[in-house]
């Protein structure tokens, strides 16, 4: 049964690091074999300063300051320009700007503004080109972790009816005393992304019980789902509408039979994600909407477990569905990436990739491998940064190492399709990680010069490069030629 809630109406981010790779500044040519070294973008020199953050000029970047400082001349890819753009340092108050996000629409940049220990917390919004402050909400008690949580302060972005929302998220526990205990909640404010001025109000402040495993928000369509144990809490963001799903909920059950050789498929069965179906649920080898199951879509040359693998599922902020299916071969290793198509469960597209075998350098918002949906919803970056779909294309692009080249760990992807990411010293057998490009259209790749930085993030005309002001970073932020 589903219950029906009305609100009220009123992640750790990374500092800028620069990539080298040798103290010294050598090439990076030999990371990736048979590729061509790029010249920086323009007016960069070729190596870069151990700290981005120590030639910044002084930055208007706090949370109430209309400004922004003009960009240091780092060396970044020769698309974007770094004679221009603009920088946020450590704003001076005491809290830290971290997570940047793109709002298309209005073309922002959104960050979550925090205190240190994350009792208060509000958003952000500069303009992505000037970096000047178009709003910034009333700053607002957040509950409060107990440190066991490890769902951080989130800023999402959806749109529904031709507007768009900026939504902060947090969980924790709210109220209490010596004798009394705190409350469970998960809290979302509400924004209109196109708002203007300083102590923006929220549109609404809706309160979700219970302590959320994770959030997610389809990029069209109003929601936000929060995860619950294996339940979770549909929330429409226009309206304050919460549907909540029970751990016992109908939801829960496949919409078919499923029978394994003990028991079935619902075996720890719970809420994932959401698609334009319903939401999305994960059990055993299985995964389901209400309107189709995934053994009736099993990609050609997979099986829903081999060798102890069993297929896994993730939700992805375009509303389809990720999927990783054991191949006969060597499940340990090999996975076929499927992209499965949310409304009826239909195969979009396919592409071999083995396991995961450096770390991410980009964990998204959604989804258990970090599956980050580009800000003009073109591109799906998943498995951490080993695969990308090309969603208008329905094509899957693998970035595992290759007879020709290393692995290469995804970060962003422009909207030509030009792929940025970087290859870890255990490839190149240095300490540091290689700054790297790859062409889609040819699956090219390119060694970009030592000490490139590499984006973080790519919308609205701009290179996000950093994501977070915590211990001295800077994000810095280059508008394309």
């Amino acid at each position: 049964m589903k219950n029906v809630i009305r609100a009220a109406m009123p992640a750790t981010g990374v500092g800028l690091m620069l990539l080298s790779l040798t103290a010294c500044g050598g090439s990076t040519a030999s990371a990736i074999s048979k590729s061509t070294t790029v010249a920086p973008g323009k007016g960069a020199s070729a190596t870069a300063s151990a700290q981005a953050s120590g030639s910044a000029q002084a930055s208007a970047s706090g949370s109430g300051s209309a400004g922004a400082a003009p960009a240091p001349q780092q060396p970044v890819p020769a698309a974007f320009d770094n004679t221009k753009g603009w920088s946020i340092a450590p704003p001076t108050d005491g809290t830290s700007l971290d997570d940047p996000v793109i709002a298309p629409d209005n073309n922002l940049l959104l960050l979550r503004s925090s205190t240190v220990n994350d009792t208060s917390a509000s958003i952000v919004a500069r303009d992505a080109k000037t970096g000047a402050i178009r709003w910034s909400g009333k700053p607002a008690a957040q509950a409060a972790s107990d440190g066991s949580s490890s769902t951080d302060i989130n800023v999402l972005v959806t749109h529904k009816a031709g507007k768009e929302y900026a939504v902060l998220v947090s969980t924790g526990f709210l109220g209490g005393d010596a004798v009394t205990k705190a409350s469970e909640v998960t809290q979302l404010e509400v924004f209109d992304a196109a708002s203007s001025g300083a102590q923006v109000a929220p549109l609404r402040v809706i309160t979700v019980p219970g302590l959320a495993d994770g959030y997610s928000a389809l990029r069209d369509g109003g929601t936000v789902l929060v995860q619950l144990g294996a339940g979770g809490a549909v929330v429409d963001v226009t309206t304050g509408q919460v549907t909540a799903y029970g751990d016992q909920d109908a939801v829960l059950k496949p919409p078919a039979p499923c029978q394994l050789a003990i028991g079935d498929c619902s075996e720890n069965a719970k809420i994932i994600g959401q698609t334009p179906a319903g939401p999305l649920v994960q059990g055993y080898a299985a995964f389901w909407t209400k309107a189709w199951i995934s053994n009736d879509f099993v990609p050609q040359g997979t099986k829903t477990e081999f060798s102890n693998e069993t297929v896994q599922a993730d939700g992805t902020p375009g509303g389809q569905v990720l999927a990783r299916w054991p191949q006969p071969t060597d499940a340990a290793t090999d996975v076929v990436w499927a992209l499965h198509d949310g409304q009826t469960g239909r195969v979009l597209t396919t592409v071999p990739c083995a396991a995961k075998t450096t770390s991410a350098s980009q964990i998204g918002n959604a989804g258990n491998d970090g599956v980050t949906l580009s800000p003009d919803g073109h591109y799906l970056i998943a498995g951490s940064g080993i695969v990308v779909f090309d969603l208008q294309a329905d094509k899957g692009h693998c970035f595992e190492a290759n007879a020709t080249r290393n692995e290469v760990d995804v970060t962003a992807v422009d909207t030509d399709g030009t792929v940025y990411g970087t290859v870890h010293g255990a490839a190149t057998g240095t300490a540091d990680a290689a700054p790297a490009s790859v062409k889609l259209d040819s699956d090219q790749a390119t060694a970009l010069p030592a000490g490139t930085l590499v984006p973080a993030l790519i919308g609205a005309g701009v290179g996000v490069f950093g994501t977070s002001t915590s211990g001295g970073g800077s994000i810095l932020v280059y508008p394309h030629h």
